[in-house]
């Protein structure tokens, strides 16, 4: 099979979807498109993607079938595709293109996923697949796409067109909303240990105590309702100002556990050619049944920056201020940081490792800590369309004060695996589910804080 440095007349063009807005000044005209001013942005991001310098090894397909799609001949491609030796893969790639120049969109959608399940590598569907769904409108499904373009895709070229597209994006779509229902079976929901008696030190004598029922563990079920959005407004070609909130509640048979939170945030985004970088405020407010409502405010930092065609390098650091209704002494400030590397290891496979240190100082000095973790994860689209990640951590928190009775101050180890799916094929009227799943396991020297916990969320969720 021949494979072209560039195949010609990829991103074919066809008449626009209603409502996308206009270009920005100094966009070229291309020759032989017939197109609206409304569509000029997008089609010329398209072409900057696919005819900028791609490497042979990339390209999929046959070049002759690709000039006949790119020279507007559509309803030649089926002799063609019969009269050459095409892996099922590129046969159905270059059907969904001719489909798409045919403006048969929801047609090629169908085809170009139908290729990424067959091979998940294949770079080509999901350039072709994120563009056609931008034009059909389908704004969500196109940014997730062009965003793991970014993730995967090394070459800067590439890059700057995909930056092109997600602008459009934002531009056409300043307002997102988006809902969720889930369900979460966990054998401990309230951290509870199971060990039955304490030790403790009073006047300088042990004594031993009976662990009360509402610090033992507690299993079961909820569910958990939800909305969330955004609000974002561009503030330059390269940045924008995103407001974005979140409303969930989750329900138990026991109602001690029932919670309402709500969650706002307000943050400037940049884009540059090697990454990006974001910072703003955000509140929390936490209703709970029980009566321990709390409220946190404080700012975030992010930042990425693009290493070289494989490795990502990662930055996160919070700072919050916690206010507690009825828990005295929990009251104070905490502080996270994180940094981490992602690697492709290839389009369908991805790592990434990163260590964290966190510093909470409450009101009540025995509750002060300091803590470290290692992290990482590996995720993989196979072959059928099912993504996974799975994931482990492990860290400890040294405590500041003298724990309470006692002639020592708390200490705790935890290790943590989690495991998450989600299938591209599974997609019920919008409806897409994902399935996650942790187990932890929580090592201290003060037996009502050490506990295990497996815990499970099948997740359902729209965008709208």
């Amino acid at each position: 099979m021949r494979t072209p440095a560039a195949f010609p007349g990829a991103f074919s063009a066809f008449p626009p979807p209603a409502g996308v807005r206009a270009a920005p000044r100094g966009f070229p005209r291309f020759p032989g498109m017939n197109v609206f001013r409304l569509l000029l942005p997008a089609l010329a991001a398209a072409a900057c993607i696919l005819w900028g310098s791609a490497s042979p090894a990339q390209e999929a397909g046959d070049p002759d079938v690709s000039r006949q799609i790119g020279d507007g001949r559509a309803e030649e491609t089926g002799e063609s595709l019969d009269s050459r030796n095409l892996s099922p893969a590129d046969r159905l790639f270059l059907t969904g293109r001719a489909l798409k120049a045919e403006g048969r969109l929801p047609e090629a959608i169908r085809t170009f996923r139908d290729v990424l399940q067959i091979d998940p590598n294949h770079i080509n569907a999901r350039r072709e697949l994120a563009h056609t769904l931008l034009l059909n409108r389908d704004f969500g499904p196109a940014e997730f796409h062009f965003r793991e373009l970014l993730r995967i895709d090394g070459n800067e070229n590439m890059r700057s067109g995909y930056r092109r597209f997600l602008r459009i994006i934002d531009e056409n779509r300043p307002v997102g909303i988006s809902g969720f229902f889930s369900i979460l079976p966990s054998t401990n929901v309230n951290r509870g240990t199971d060990n039955r008696v304490i030790v403790s030190s009073i006047g300088g004598q042990s004594a031993t105590g009976t662990i009360s029922d509402e610090s033992r563990r507690k299993s079961g079920t909820g569910v958990s309702l939800g909305l969330s959005g955004y609000f974002r407004a561009p503030s330059s070609p390269s940045s924008r100002l995103s407001l974005y909130w979140r409303l969930s509640g989750i329900r138990y048979e026991d109602t001690l556990f029932n919670s309402t939170t709500l969650n706002l945030s307000l943050i400037h985004e940049e884009t540059t050619r090697k990454g990006g970088w974001s910072a703003g405020p955000y509140f929390r407010r936490n209703y709970v049944e029980a009566g321990s409502d709390s409220d946190a405010h404080g700012v975030r930092f992010g930042m990425s920056r693009n290493l070289n065609d494989k490795n990502q390098l990662n930055f996160s650091l919070s700072h919050e201020y916690v206010e507690y209704s009825l828990r005295a002494g929990s009251d104070g400030p905490f502080t996270r940081a994180t940094v981490s590397l992602r690697h492709q290891v290839k389009p369908s496979v991805s790592l990434v490792g990163g260590v964290a240190a966190s510093r909470s100082v409450p009101d009540r000095e025995a509750n002060q800590y300091f803590g470290r973790e290692v992290f990482g994860d590996v995720t993989r689209t196979w072959r059928g369309g099912l993504r996974t990640t799975a994931g482990f951590g492990f860290g400890d928190r040294r405590y500041d004060g003298l724990f309470p009775f006692s002639t020592f101050a708390r200490e705790d180890d935890y290790t943590r695996v989690t495991l998450s799916a989600q299938h591209s094929r599974i997609d019920i009227r919008g409806f897409t589910p994902q399935v996650y799943c942790s187990r932890t396991e929580n090592r201290s020297n003060i037996a009502t804080s050490e506990y295990g916990a497996t815990d499970c969320q099948v997740i359902i969720s729209r965008n709208f």
